[in-house]
């Protein structure tokens, strides 16, 4: 019988680029019930400082499960990129993973809401242009998100927020534009000067990255370019697949390295921590083998569980559990319901439009 999780010491990571036979999917899956876990605390508290690993960290659960999110997300799309060599077809590949399924969640909370749970009347609540405006800005999402709907959980905790997990998406959608601006800088250039697309993506990672670093010691983190130098990051990787090598015990290397400079400065830990992120993700998706692959039959459960859980908590929040762990369970148990009827029914139907798009 095949061992659960078996170990590979070592793996050249251009051995392993093609094909799917990997840990990304129950990494993200895990991700996104680290989001879920993260918020939680706050949902029920009404206070996000009640998080345990902020005081340990200096970031959230839910924040590390982003980065992760990020990463992995910039390792994939770079490879659809390089497949495609079209900025036209990565562009709709991205629209048709992003919105099929933020739509049918979108008009699910607002309905479910308006029937349930504002203060308004029904028809006050669909006849409000705060309900039209959540509706149409979350759709296209690259402006931003909205929180807030009419009368919607007005007694909660954290009062009145509906998903809190979008604020995400738009910052996702700028990285992918940022990477087709790249793609597009590199083509123009190749007609005057001899460059790659790789090296002009390193150039702009490098420029990123700085200014994050400065943001970080300004005591001022910018959020968007920290995520965007994770996501830069997992480009980059990708890219110079060849002359990495994934090694587990470089990996035990690394995290010793953080311990240390947790201990010593959280501002430093975070920038280590940024830099560290994708070699050690990395060796999580490819050094581990085994049974636990098999998780890839069952299905990408992680945005349906990311996009529905939030909601589904505050409806829970609302009356239906009197404890974190409660809402941390009841929560998980519907939310991965959500997920995989969105999978099933929307997703992955989606994907297969996608593929009939490449083909025609």
């Amino acid at each position: 019988m095949n061992a659960w999780v078996k170990i590979r010491s070592t793996v050249p990571l251009q051995e392993v680029l093609k094909g799917r036979d990997n840990n990304l999917n129950i990494i993200r899956f895990v991700a996104a019930s680290m989001v879920l876990i993260s918020h939680s605390f706050a949902l029920f508290t009404g206070d996000p400082k009640t998080e345990p690993w902020r005081s340990t960290l200096g970031m959230s659960m839910g924040g590390i499960a982003v980065d992760i999110f990020f990463c992995a997300s910039g390792f994939l799309v770079a490879g659809s990129l390089i497949a495609s060599q079209s900025a036209r077809d990565f562009i709709v590949a991205r629209a048709l993973r992003i919105y099929p399924g933020l739509w049918t969640a979108l008009l699910l909370s607002v309905v479910a809401i308006g029937m349930l749970e504002s203060s308004y009347s029904i028809a006050g609540f669909f006849s409000s242009i705060d309900t039209w405006k959540y509706l149409a800005k979350n759709a296209v999402m690259v402006l931003g998100d909205a929180v807030y709907l009419p009368g919607a959980f007005e007694n909660n905790p954290l009062q009145g927020a509906v998903n809190g997990s979008l604020w995400t998406l738009p910052l996702e959608l700028r990285a992918y534009l940022v990477l087709v601006a790249i793609w597009l800088l590199a083509t123009a250039l190749r007609r005057v000067v001899a460059v790659t697309f790789s090296q002009v993506c390193i150039v702009a990672t490098a420029a990123v990255a700085g200014f994050a670093i400065w943001s970080i010691f300004a005591g001022q983190p910018n959020k968007f370019f920290t995520l965007l130098v994770v996501f830069l990051l997992g480009v980059v990787f990708r890219l110079f697949g060849r002359w990495i090598t994934l090694n587990v015990w470089a990996a035990a290397a690394i995290l010793l390295v953080l311990s240390a400079i947790l201990s010593l400065d959280l501002r430093l830990f975070r920038l280590a921590y940024i830099f560290a992120l994708p070699y050690l993700l990395l060796c999580l998706v490819y050094l581990p083998s085994g049974r636990i692959r098999k998780f890839n039959e069952v299905g990408d459960y992680s945005y349906g569980i990311y996009i529905y859980a939030f909601p589904i908590q505050q409806f829970l929040v609302a009356g239906w559990v009197s404890s974190v762990a409660g809402l941390i369970t009841a929560s998980f148990v519907t939310t991965l319901l959500m997920a995989v009827l969105s999978w099933h029914l929307v997703e992955k139907k989606s994907l297969a439009l996608r593929e009939r798009t490449r083909k025609s």
